[in-house]
């Protein structure tokens, strides 16, 4: 017999011993002495890492080896309803992400007149847009799934289980639906595309002071769900996904249990130990009922007169106090576990730093502001599909009496930009104002920048901590007459669109640049908006082409041309035609930060509301997402 089979052996006999019969007895596996005796050791062994001096790994003798997952059972609706109304942190793990998504709102981005934007975010507010959106997050949070109603104008309710019209007037209102209200009835039969097997009819239930039943098509819902789950475990919550409760229950509990627990432990703190003399003996001769009445007495002194009255001779007290040492480590050992499983951070849970982590809270919270906004680019599909339907219909307004004044035409480019949540203090904004000036001062001093590269901070909305310098003109080194971009073959002298000659103003007419209010020249210097970083410009356009001919691929190659000339100083009709011209096109387009709209602002000599930094930023990720 081989040293290991003779371990076996001994460890087997010895478990015995300690387990009695219910002990497997790992000898009894072992193969004839001719097998291998490695083989024999090792035949009652799981998978993974094994020892068979201590046990590890061994079935039957390590404990884990009788560990496995399992599921539990689903929570119903009304537990997750209690929980969410009762429970003040199974509320908070729902209420507090959707709080801070929906918080500071989001604005819609369409490069086109600030009336018309305007217009745009009055329509939203009727519609109760972002309450809407709140709620249906919250639903999605709790129950697993959510859809936001879109009512249209004329509608009838016996008719919602028909798709959405392709002509639709306006929108009246949106109503917010929790997955709990609906059941699905239909479903696609798409053979093998992703939506096959997805529901198309649901059957809602709407249960308050009065019922309402009705069917509605998936076309005019906007739809909140988990994605996460493939289609099998997703039919198990009717086409949605899981409660958030689900994935939190274990955390929960604990925590429900261990405060419950903390706070018995304090209404037993303090114990009094009452001694009578010959309790004992008076309990043997049958004196019970005189003892309980003893008890009574002195109960109701404590309880009356706040003092206890004994017998000097025959009675004494005493009060042991109960040690709460390290009790405060364990709650939060708890608490811990919700913050960690819902990603909320424990500050914002608990409205208190936890003891012994680091206080950097700034960080903490910028940490999970960055989430919440990856949150919110993740779950705005159905945001985006409510804007395009608006700017598509032809009537907006309270009783849809007023025209859409996009003319029921969606933008060729729009986006959703979601306001930032990290706002600075009133003490803060002063002090970064503060410093932002004494730079501009000791920078215009030294001659490094001038006022009106300092002045461009205030363009736009808020303020910039970076600026946009113009090179000096003796400095360019590109001749736009004989550098031709290799879109263009020929100059004119006058480009198309721009006179060769023009009227001579009158002395006393205003030039109306840079507005129509103004009386400026018209040259760049005075221009509203920022010129971009041209020597930046040159290396994209000579080393990048394939970047370059993603955006302004009309116009941009002769604007380009036209800004290089205005930088070198010309002043011919032509070039302050089109620095007018850059005037309209950049209040059309300031606000575009996709690489198209990017590398056409690069070519009209615009720097976008975000900066030249981010627009060099997308335009080097557009150059090595090229180079992979």
């Amino acid at each position: 017999m081989g040293i290991r089979d003779d371990i076996t052996t001994r460890l087997s006999g010895a478990y015995q011993a300690i387990r009695g019969a219910e002990a497997p007895d790992v000898t009894d596996s072992q193969p004839t002495q001719d097998a291998d005796p490695a083989a024999a050791a090792t035949a009652t062994m799981s998978g993974g890492w094994q020892n068979a001096v201590t046990g590890m790994g061994i079935e039957g003798i390590d404990r884990n080896t009788f560990t496995s997952f399992t599921r539990r059972s689903m929570l119903s609706q009304v537990e997750i309803d209690w929980l969410y109304e009762q429970d003040g942190i199974a509320a908070r793990v729902v209420d507090r992400p959707v709080h801070d998504m929906t918080r500071e709102g989001f604005k819609v981005i369409t490069g086109a007149d600030p009336e018309k934007d305007e217009a745009l975010k009055a329509e939203l507010r009727r519609l109760e847009c972002n309450q809407r959106l709140g709620r249906a997050w919250t639903y999605e949070r709790k129950n697993g799934g959510a859809a936001i109603l879109v009512n249209i104008d004329g509608q009838n309710q016996d008719e919602l289980w028909k798709p959405m019209p392709s002509f639709v007037r306006g929108i009246t209102d949106l109503t917010a639906l929790s997955s709990c209200e609906m059941d699905p009835v239909q479903w696609s039969k798409a053979g093998t595309s992703e939506d096959a097997g997805r529901a198309t009819v649901y059957q809602v239930y709407r249960v308050g002071y009065t019922a309402t039943a009705f069917r509605v098509h998936t076309s005019r819902l906007l739809k909140f769900g988990d994605k996460r789950l493939n289609a099998s475990r997703s039919s198990a919550y009717s086409g949605w996904g899981p409660s958030l409760y689900e994935t939190l229950w274990d955390q929960l509990r604990n925590v429900g249990v261990s405060d419950n627990s903390a706070s018995q432990v304090i209404q037993e703190f303090n114990k009094i130990v009452w001694k009578m003399k010959g309790l004992a003996a008076a309990k043997a001769a049958g004196m019970e009922e005189r003892i309980r009445a003893r008890l009574r007495v002195a109960r109701m002194g404590m309880g009356s007169i706040k003092a206890l009255l004994l017998d000097a001779d025959k009675e004494s007290a005493e009060v042991i106090g109960a040690s709460a040492q390290g009790l405060p480590e364990l709650l939060d050992k708890f608490r811990l576990a919700v913050s960690a499983v819902s990603g909320i951070p424990y500050i914002f849970l608990y409205g208190d730093q936890l003891s012994g982590l680091s206080t950097e809270g700034g960080a903490v919270i910028r940490n999970y502001y960055d989430e919440i906004r990856g949150r919110q680019v993740a779950r705005q599909e159905p945001v985006e599909g409510l804007i395009s339907l608006l700017f598509r219909v032809p009537k907006w307004g309270k009783g849809l009496r007023e025209p859409n004044p996009f003319g029921a035409q969606e933008p060729d480019r729009w986006s959703i930009e979601w306001n930032s949540l990290w706002q600075l203090t009133s003490l803060e904004d002063a002090e970064l104002q503060t410093k932002l000036a004494q730079a501009d001062a000791l920078n215009i001093q030294n001659q490094v920048y001038g006022p009106e590269e300092a002045r461009t901070r205030y363009i736009g909305e808020g303020t910039r901590t970076d600026l946009v310098l113009e090179e000096n003109p003796d400095d360019f080194e590109l001749d736009p007459e004989e550098d031709l971009p290799e879109e263009i073959t020929e100059v004119e002298e006058f480009p198309s669109g721009y006179p060769e000659e023009e009227e001579e103003q009158d002395a006393e007419e205003t030039t109306g640049f840079p507005t129509s209010d103004d009386n400026e020249t018209v040259s760049l210097k005075n221009s509203r908006f920022p010129q971009f970083d041209r020597r930046f410009a040159e290396k994209v356009r000579k080393e990048n082409p394939d970047v370059w001919r993603r955006g302004g691929a009309e116009r941009g190659p002769m604007a380009f041309v036209m800004w290089g000339r205005a930088r070198a100083g010309k002043d011919t009709p032509s070039v302050q035609g089109w620095i007018r011209e850059r005037e309209a096109w950049a209040m059309r387009h300031f606000k575009d930060f996709r690489l198209p709209g990017i590398v056409a602002a690069m070519k009209w000599g615009v720097a976008v509301d975000r900066g030249v930094p981010f627009m060099k930023q997308v335009v080097r990720e557009a150059i090595e997402k090229g180079k992979a």
